[in-house]
């Protein structure tokens, strides 16, 4: 079995500044999720949580009735600022659910904020949240509420631009491990690639991917992993696998889906720019200029606004079942 490499833990939520945003500062000194994490940014996750609920249908992709089971036990691996775990509790509060983020604050305060720990008062006491770098083993945190065969779902999203390439199968594998026999494992990756359906090409957007994807892949991350989820279940054991690939549209082109993807347009439109901060403007070797950024990321919000370019993302999601034991 391949060793899991040691990886750094966050201890504190200190933040830093960058380009006028707050990021977490472990996020940009370990290339995790290097995205700010300020007001801004939680209205922005409010919304990725709301338009998935919309494309996928639902909250909880199996068919698992948690409403049914006495207590049920639920894991979400990067929570940010727990919008799906809302859905979850609203839908039964009798759930008790564990968060793992790497920043687990309040990304308002200035440059010198300490530590802004768990404040949440008006979430349950039983939706607790753990501060862990994913990139390690669940096996070195030591913590009970981490142990195997706990869980009845997991939930694994957007975290294309946090596990390191070489961690995403052991990731899986001990994920399967934390779940209890029958429990369930669902994962939901999009990638950035603007597709056209019209066949034209778009000359920012274009660009826009060449650098992401040329920054993700220097700090360490795939940014197609979500052409891999089903695979990554298959190795890992899982049964009654279900994959699944979503068109993500920008705009009103696509017929009975106006709404959603005007929704989606306009939330994009503003995650080229926050996504690609320092991406962009410090790993990209050569980094961009200020003013080539702007240039750049202009021309790519215009290009989103041509409805005629019939422009769309592709949403990954699979989920599967951990087998109960043999008899």
């Amino acid at each position: 079995m391949t060793q899991i490499p040691q990886a750094a833990q966050p201890q504190n939520d200190k933040l830093a500044r960058f380009a006028g945003r707050n990021f977490s500062r472990f996020s940009l000194e370990q290339s995790i999720h290097c995205l700010p994490v300020d007001e801004t940014e939680e209205d922005n996750f409010n919304e990725v949580n709301d338009i998935f609920r919309q494309l996928l249908g639902r909250a909880v992709l199996p068919r698992l009735r948690l409403s049914e089971i006495d207590e049920p036990q639920v894991l979400e691996c990067g929570f940010q600022k727990a919008a799906w775990v809302d859905d979850i509790l609203d839908a039964c509060p009798d759930a008790w659910v564990v968060g793992i983020d790497i920043f687990t604050g309040q990304g308002n305060g200035d440059d010198s904020s300490e530590e802004d720990e768990d404040e949440d008062e008006d979430r349950p006491d039983f939706f607790i949240k753990k501060r862990w770098n994913l990139n390690a083993s669940f096996r070195t945190s030591g913590d009970p509420d981490l142990r195997p065969e706990t869980f009845h779902l997991i939930n694994s999203r957007c975290l294309m631009d946090g596990i390191n390439t070489g961690r995403w199968e052991s990731y899986v594998r001990e994920l399967r491990s934390l779940l209890k026999p029958g429990g369930w494992l669902q994962l939901v990756e999009v990638h950035m690639l603007f597709q056209s359906d019209s066949g034209r090409s778009t000359t920012y957007l274009e660009r826009w991917y060449d650098y992401y994807q040329s920054s993700l892949t220097r700090m360490g991350k795939d940014p197609r992993i979500g052409r891999q989820l089903q695979r990554l279940l298959i190795d890992a054991g899982f049964e009654h696998i279900t994959n699944m690939v979503h068109r993500l549209p920008m705009g009103a082109w696509l017929e009975g889906k106006e709404s959603l993807g005007f929704q989606a347009r306009d939330l994009v439109s503003k995650l080229l720019r926050s996504a690609s901060l320092w991406p962009f403007l410090r790993v990209q070797q050569p980094p961009l200029t200020p003013a080539q950024y702007e240039d750049l990321i202009t021309g790519a919000q215009r290009e989103l606004l041509q409805d005629n370019l019939k422009l769309y993302l592709n949403v990954y999601a699979a989920y599967g079942r951990r087998p109960n034991r043999r008899r």
